[in-house]
């Protein structure tokens, strides 16, 4: 009777340990993965805020350095020397420095 009560706890003490863990397992599985695409998410936001901000910074930069060889060419216009060293700008660019010029002149900002 005792080996009979031995082998019963035996098996029900294995039953206990061994049903819970592929629940447990399934589990931890599941939150590891939900953790690591969003953390791959996280990166992709950060490395695409950054190319963002490059992008800003450059195209910022190029056109204030735009802005500036502008004002020099009105300067030199108003002057009275006629430069020919930029042949390539176009009149849509004259335009819109002179434009962008005389609201800054009326209002009293600067636009960079």
């Amino acid at each position: 009777l005792g080996k009979i009560i031995g082998g019963v706890c035996s098996l029900s003490g294995v039953l206990v340990i061994a049903l819970p863990v592929p629940v447990i397992v399934s589990n931890f599985s599941r939150i590891y993965h939900q953790n690591q695409r969003a953390d791959k998410r996280k990166a992709q936001k950060k490395a695409r805020l950054a190319r963002i901000q490059i992008a800003k910074a450059t195209s910022g930069a190029a056109f204030v350095a735009k802005k500036r060889a502008a004002e020099a060419r009105l300067a030199a216009q108003e002057a009275g020397v006629h430069l020919e060293d930029d042949v390539n700008e176009n009149i849509f660019e004259l335009q819109h420095h002179h434009l962008l010029r005389c609201l800054e002149k009326t209002t009293d900002r600067e636009f960079v």
